[in-house]
């Protein structure tokens, strides 16, 4: 006879839960038109799991839980069961969708030979998971809490309420629920953890094999270590978001820190060098579900302050108090709302901890190199232990882990994009594992020498989590952000190489690096980086419009994105390649709140011609744009912009020689009078086909960027500098070469 965890391991593949989970539109309620009924089942799985652990670990016996002999084990097992069935009866409608979960939970169990005591229990705990449906054992009250605390703010009735007095009516049964369950003290904690100095980590070489292998080591961490050690404490249910070396669990109270120890201790173990930080949060009932006090909106609305108590309230709300709130329909009627009152809140305060954490982090690991040892040939800080006798060079333990995993036959991400080439596209990549590049001179050989470190990210992400009201709308928002982010990084890549391209390839121009819960990093042979870009841009914002409209935002139609860019030379370092594109990164972001409206996508790049020790792009543009009253450049820039511009490069290719754009790009250098005549006389000089053209492009442009007519210069009053699009133009135009 097989086991309750084979069985259940058999039903999550099973047809009607693969349907459930593929059906994103099977919602959990239908007045809350955003949380599928998956996310629902598995989310209330792993509150109940932690809550029946806790319980186990403060000394009650699984008979006492539910009135049976059966092993611990068997009982998570059984709760979980009920936690994946009890709302299974909304597949067939909302109306009577209790008797309807009865019904086919029954008839799983039964066709799965489910052992009669089990059948009986888990029937019970789906029977009563209202608590109007007066649960009687332990196990059913777990359930019936776990229920409420997975739906949160979504239940309406206490969506609605403005006063606390109603808050604490509506509330009442199920506050003193949670008291009972853990007999007054709080037994519940939610884990936020992240990665410490993850690219300091990854891009400590320069060589493919090890940053790629440092990828792999993180992402095996994060991807397939935090599900194992959940699955084998608790349960996989219990870790609700993970990507990117961040993740969000609940767990029992009782093992958070020691949890915490554990991953902290196994992270550094497995890596040498990288940390990571934990943080943990203890939550009442109320908290659970409507974030941190004052939890009224009516109490919201006095708020008041002085001083710094004035900053503190505009810290958390903002600004604008008008802005507080918004009106939303629920059940037909409108009712104010506090944006920022859920479990989006939590998150935030718990993400300010963690910061705080990551600062004042008093252990750093260290090895010490002695003067007469040898030391590593790749990383240059720590003693050589192994030989490589591919590379004829002599590396240290932790380099040597990262680039054997490097040179391994699948790399998760490369293998992700083959699988979804395979399933979206419904075409094959031949063998794309062996067209790995070997190093960056493999990488760029073919392609003028040059790469593009990409670093791109979601604008605005983390206000957006804090309007999250529930567990169950951020596990559900994190995967669908999540999916946008990989779909339109795939998209882009196939927007910019076909698959037959791929396949004809000898070595791949690119390398991905990473793709997180909501940014990227990615190396591609300079030629490439901006139609990719570009693409990765449009096809986020366009990926975005459905869980965009979920928070029913006045002017939010998608999500947008930034991105940072390094143009540089093959044997340019990758660690401050991956710095300066976080700095111009950051650039971007701040031109991409200053429009008029809502965010735009933006992008802010740079070419570097020169190996140039630097982290600050502001450094770099003031060196190489900024000439006394002058700037020669106009980026970052918003998406529609840099696409025009992207179009007026194509439209000016073959109209200008190699040696007179060079000889443009050195005449604005020397300033407005000398540039603008040197280039209008050179222009009328051409062939009056192509001066014509020219002349029209140039007052194209002058139009689209509000110049005089035709004109390449412009006074800036912001920046008290004279500005031009013509040499972010030309430099287009050059990087980009005769590949476009």
């Amino acid at each position: 006879m097989n086991s309750l965890r084979d069985i259940l391991s058999v039903f999550k593949k099973s047809d009607l839960f693969q349907r459930i989970k593929r059906d994103d539109y099977l919602l959990a309620d239908t007045i809350i038109p955003y949380v599928s009924l998956y996310d629902h089942s598995i989310l209330t799985s792993g509150i109940a799991v932690a809550l029946l652990k806790e319980l186990l670990l403060r000394g009650k016996k699984a008979n006492n839980i539910c009135g049976k002999n059966i092993s611990e084990d068997d009982l998570i097992v059984a709760i979980q069961f009920a936690s994946y069935l009890h709302d299974i009866g909304k597949k067939n409608g909302y109306k009577n969708h209790i008797s309807n979960s009865l019904k086919i939970s029954k008839e799983t169990l039964e066709k799965y030979n489910v052992e009669e005591r089990y059948k009986e229990l888990i029937l019970s705990g789906i029977e009563r998971h209202h608590i109007n449906n007066n649960p009687q054992t332990l196990f059913q009250k777990i359930i019936c809490l776990a229920n409420s605390l997975a739906s949160g703010t979504d239940r309406p009735e206490l969506a609605k309420a403005q006063t606390m007095q109603e808050i604490l009516h509506i509330t009442e049964e199920y506050r003193l629920l949670f008291d009972e369950i853990f007999e007054g003290e709080n037994g519940l904690s939610i884990i936020l953890g992240d990665v410490d100095q993850v690219h300091a980590y990854v891009f400590e070489t320069s060589r493919l094999p090890e940053i790629r292998g440092a990828s792999e080591i993180l992402n095996e961490l994060n991807l397939d270590f935090l599900k194992k050690i959940f699955r084998n404490e608790l349960s996989g249910d219990c870790l609700i978001y993970n990507a990117g070396g961040s993740f969000t669990a609940i767990v029992p109270k009782k093992i958070s820190e020691r949890l915490i120890g554990d991953i902290e201790d196994y992270y550094l173990k497995q890596t040498g060098t990288a940390t990571i930080s934990c943080v943990t949060f203890e939550p009442d009932y109320l908290q659970f579900c409507l974030g941190n006090s004052p939890y009224a909106i009516d109490d919201i609305s006095k708020l008041k302050g002085e001083g710094i108590g004035e900053w503190l309230i505009e810290s958390q709300f903002g600004k604008d108090r008008a802005n507080w709130f918004k009106i939303e329909d629920i059940g037909g009627q409108n009712y104010r709302i506090c944006k920022k009152k859920g479990f989006g809140e939590l998150l935030s305060n718990l993400s300010f901890e963690l910061r705080k954490k990551k600062d004042m982090k008093n252990f750093v690991p260290f090895y010490e190199s002695f003067p007469i040892g040898r030391r590593c040939d790749s990383c240059g800080k720590r003693m050589a232990s192994n030989f490589d006798e591919t590379r004829d060079e002599y590396i240290c333990n932790i380099c040597h882990r990262k680039r054997e995993l490097g040179k391994g036959e699948r790399i998760r991400f490369l293998s992700k994009f083959e699988e979804w080439v395979q399933k979206i596209k419904r075409e094959s990549l031949n063998n794309i594992s062996l067209k790995m590049p070997k190093d960056l001179d493999a990488l760029t050989k073919n392609f003028g020498g040059y790469f593009s470190f990409i670093y791109a990210d979601g604008n605005e992400i983390g206000s957006i989590i804090e309007e999250i009201r529930t567990p169950a709308q951020y596990r559900h928002f994190a995967k669908g952000l999540y999916k946008a982010i990989k779909n339109s990084f795939f998209e882009a890549i196939l927007d910019t190489f076909s698959v037959k391209e791929i396949n004809k390839m000898e070595k791949l121009p690119f390398e991905i690096i990473n793709i997180g819960g909501d940014d990227i990093s990615f190396i591609i042979a300079a030629p490439f980086s901006f139609k990719f870009s570009l693409n990765l841009l449009k096809r986020f914002e366009e990926n975005t419009k459905e869980i965009a409209a979920e928070f029913k935002k006045e002017g939010l139609k998608n999500f947008t994105m930034s991105v940072g860019m390094i143009i540089c030379k093959a044997k340019y370092p990758v660690y401050y390649a991956e710095k300066i594109a976080e700095s111009l990164l950051k650039e971007a972001k701040k031109k991409a709140k200053k429009n008029v409206g809502y965010l735009k996508s933006a992008i802010n790049y740079i070419y570097l011609t020169q190996e140039i020790a630097a982290e600050s792009s502001k450094e770099l543009f003031d060196s190489y744009y900024v000439i006394n009253d002058i700037s020669l450049i106009m980026r970052p820039y918003i998406l529609y912009d840099f696409e025009f511009l992207m179009i007026i490069s194509k439209d000016s290719k073959g109209l200008i020689s190699t040696s007179q754009l060079n000889l443009f790009m050195e005449a604005l250098s020397k300033g407005r009078k000398v540039s603008s005549n040197f280039i209008f006389y050179q222009i009328s000089r051409m062939k009056k086909e192509d001066s014509d053209k020219l002349f029209k492009i140039i007052e194209k442009c002058s139009k689209k960027f509000n110049f005089n007519k035709i004109d390449v210069w412009k006074f800036d009053i912001e920046q008290a500098k004279y500005l031009t699009y013509l040499y972010d133009l030309l430099e287009i135009i050059k990087i980009e070469g005769d590949y476009f």
